[in-house]
């Protein structure tokens, strides 16, 4: 936190390249504290609706894959230990792509000069957004976009994969966005 502190304008309201205002520090931790409780909340508060609601072969396999996992304890359970359950990351995975939980789009702002988007010219201060809503659902994206197949995000090699998702973009899966603006709680 120090380095941030350390690049705080000493005018907060008029900051000077490099730097960042008292305001800018309290808005983005804000965002940091609800994107750290309240999203994830929503995340697996969903992915309980999904598996309990749907197939119940993907409850079946999540159980049998985090029984197996050799966990003795409950403190034995924590992300790095977790990131060797392929079906696991796949349950998070199509949670998100199907119920994310941040609402709206993604807005940008065209940078001076403008910029092309898809073959469009779009003029510089301009809001574009991305609706993950809609990517995540677009049959041109996805098999069956609006069903619950945590398949899709298995390896080819894994033999619960479901062939028939095979012509699914993943490449269209970006929950967390991209580039540099993308959200840190992304890894």
């Amino acid at each position: 936190m120090e380095p941030i502190l350390d690049r705080i304008s000493e005018n907060s309201n008029h900051p000077s390249k490099g730097t960042i205002t008292k305001s800018e520090v309290l808005t983005n931790g804000v965002a940091v504290v609800i994107a750290n409780s309240q999203l994830g909340t929503i995340a697996v508060t969903t992915a309980i609706y999904l598996l309990s609601s749907g197939d119940p072969r993907c409850f079946r396999r999540l159980v049998n894959e985090v029984r197996s996992a050799g966990f003795q304890t409950e403190a034995d359970i924590r992300v790095d230990s977790t990131q060797s359950l392929p079906y696991l990351n796949a349950v998070i995975n199509e949670t998100l792509r199907l119920h994310h939980p941040t609402p709206g789009s993604l807005p940008r702002i065209a940078p001076d000069g403008g910029i092309m988007i898809d073959g469009h010219f779009v003029p510089r201060d301009t809001v574009v957004g991305v609706s993950l809503f809609n990517i995540h659902r677009r049959p041109e994206n996805f098999t069956s976009p609006l069903e619950f197949h945590p398949e899709r995000f298995l390896s080819k090699e894994d033999e619960r994969y479901d062939l028939s998702l095979a012509n699914d973009r993943l490449d269209a899966f970006q929950p967390f966005s991209m580039g540099p603006r993308n959200c840190i709680g992304g890894k």
